[in-house]
C-alpha cells in the first residue's frame, strides 16, 4: 500500500460514530502492522490532520 493510500485509509476510519481511534485499533481494522500505523499517525499529527486525544487515542485535527 502506498503512503498516500495509508493516509487516506486511516483518515476514512474517523466518522461521527467512531471519532476516536488508537494505533492498535487502526492496525487491527486495516490489518497493517502497528509500527506502520504509528509512523503514519505521527506524520498525520505533524501535518495537523490528526491530534492526540485522551490517553493513547487520536481524533481529527485542526486541518478538518
Amino acid at each position: 500500500m502506498s503512503g498516500f493510500n495509508r493516509f487516506v485509509n486511516i483518515l476514512r476510519l474517523f466518522t461521527d460514530q467512531e471519532s476516536v481511534w488508537t494505533v492498535q485499533g487502526i492496525s487491527e481494522v486495516l490489518t497493517v502492522p502497528q509500527s506502520t500505523v504509528y509512523r503514519t499517525v505521527r506524520d498525520l499529527v505533524k501535518a495537523g490532520f490528526l491530534e492526540t486525544a485522551t490517553g493513547a487515542n487520536y481524533r481529527l485535527g485542526a486541518a478538518f
